[in-house]
This record gives C-alpha cells, sequence and structure tokens, in this order.
C-alpha cells in the first residue's frame, strides 16, 4: 500500500515508512546491473584484443624493421671488409714500390762511391808517384855530391832536429799538463 506519512498515525513524526512496491524493484536492478556488467566486461575484453593486436602489429613492423637494419648493417660491413682489402693491396703495391725505388737508389749510390773510389785510387797513385819522383831525385842529388859542404849542412840538421824533439817535448808536457789542472 502506498501512503504518505500523514495518513498513518502509528509512524512517528520525521520518520518514513519502507514502500513497497509490487513487483519487487530488485530483480529488475540485478537485471540491469547485469546486463551493465556485461556491457562492461565485453568492452574491456575488446579494449584488450585491440591492444594485443596493436602490440602484435607493432611487434611485426619493429622486427621488419630490425631485420632491414641488419641486412643494411651487413652490407656496410662487407663493404667495409672490400675497402679494407683495397687498402691493404694498395698498401703492399706502394710498399713494394718503395722498396723497389730504395733498392735501385741504393744501386745507384754503390755505383757512385765505386766511381769515386776509382777516381781517388787513381789521384792517390798520381799523387804518390809525384811524391817518389821528388823524392829519387832528392836522393840522387845528395848521392851526386850536391851538398859541398857536407858537414855544415849535417851539423844544421842536427840543430834543427834538436830543436823540433824539444819543441815536442815541450808541447807534449804543456799540453799534458794543461790538461791536468
Amino acid at each position: 500500500m502506498i501512503g504518505n506519512d500523514d495518513d498513518d498515525d502509528r509512524v512517528p513524526r520525521g520518520r518514513r515508512r519502507v514502500v513497497v512496491t509490487d513487483p519487487d524493484p530488485t530483480v529488475a536492478v540485478k537485471e540491469a546491473l547485469t546486463l551493465a556488467i556485461k556491457n562492461l566486461s565485453d568492452k574491456v575484453s575488446n579494449q584488450f584484443d585491440a591492444n594485443d593486436r596493436a602490440v602484435s602489429l607493432a611487434r611485426n613492423e619493429l622486427a621488419a624493421q630490425l631485420a632491414a637494419m641488419i641486412i643494411s648493417i651487413d652490407g656496410k660491413f662487407a663493404a667495409n671488409k672490400d675497402l679494407v682489402d683495397q687498402l691493404a693491396k694498395a698498401n703492399a703495391v706502394a710498399l713494394t714500390a718503395a722498396l723497389q725505388t730504395q733498392k735501385e737508389s741504393a744501386a745507384k749510390s754503390e755505383v757512385a762511391v765505386g766511381d769515386m773510389l776509382k777516381q781517388l785510387q787513381s789521384e792517390f797513385r798520381i799523387a804518390n808517384s809525384t811524391t817518389n819522383e821528388k823524392i829519387d831525385r832528392l836522393t840522387s842529388r845528395i848521392d851526386t855530391g850536391e851538398g859541398q859542404s857536407k858537414g855544415k849542412g849535417d851539423l844544421w840538421g842536427y840543430f834543427v832536429g834538436a830543436a823540433g824533439l824539444l819543441a815536442l817535448l815541450f808541447s807534449l808536457f804543456y799540453h799534458n799538463g794543461a790538461n791536468i789542472h
């Protein structure tokens, strides 16, 4: 029964009465809540499915990009290896050429030094021959008696020799004495 608080004398004033309805609203509320929960569950499930598909697509895309990067890196490594091999070959050729040039230069230097030694030998022979001729002439003059004042010459030679010996001894003594201080 539906009534208000003023009709019933049994309910104290200021308090409300519980209204009972027919049919019971709790069954309708339960059905509405069950339907709302099912709809929410479906939405959440759909959202999770969509997220799973997005993650799967992102993983596939990243895998494809990674594979492309690996292929690119492998290609760069191969190209760099080829460049390093070419550089090694070029260095070997340059080193061989430098060594060959050095050998040729050394051979030319050896020939030049040999020629210079031959020239010095020739000049030495000529100078030695000239000196020997002069010595022979002086010896023959001494032997023929061109020095008529032989005694005076011998005495003069002894004096010059003695003076040279004294000068030598003095210079040795002075030189060694100077180094001691």
